[in-house]
């Protein structure tokens, strides 16, 4: 039984394959992990785990990073329509292997 995520067949380069694997299990800098290394009482945990690149008051999460924070809309329509374009591509390929 192979358990190996496909991502890993896929991207290739090494250091891309690092870094979305540490994403992938929260070894990461995002506020709503470091927040966490703060052993002082809640509403000073809260404010530490805040999103520093966005006046949106919100956590820093995977999620906020991802989809929502203003600061990443370009690099997240870039990558979103790669993503598409991937998709399109072997959606065309499927079809013409038929």
């Amino acid at each position: 039984m192979n358990l190996k995520s496909t991502y890993l067949n896929q991207i290739h380069h090494f250091d891309q394959r690092k870094k979305f694997t540490k994403f992938r299990i929260s070894n990461h800098k995002l506020a709503t992990e470091t927040g966490r290394y703060f052993k002082e009482n809640i509403q000073k945990l809260t404010y530490l785990r805040k999103c520093k690149c966005c006046n949106n008051d919100v956590i820093e999460s995977k999620m906020h990073l991802l989809y929502h924070c203003p600061l990443h809309d370009n690099l997240r329509k870039e990558f979103f329509e790669k993503i598409n374009s991937r998709n399109h591509n072997d959606t065309s390929d499927n079809l013409e292997n038929k």
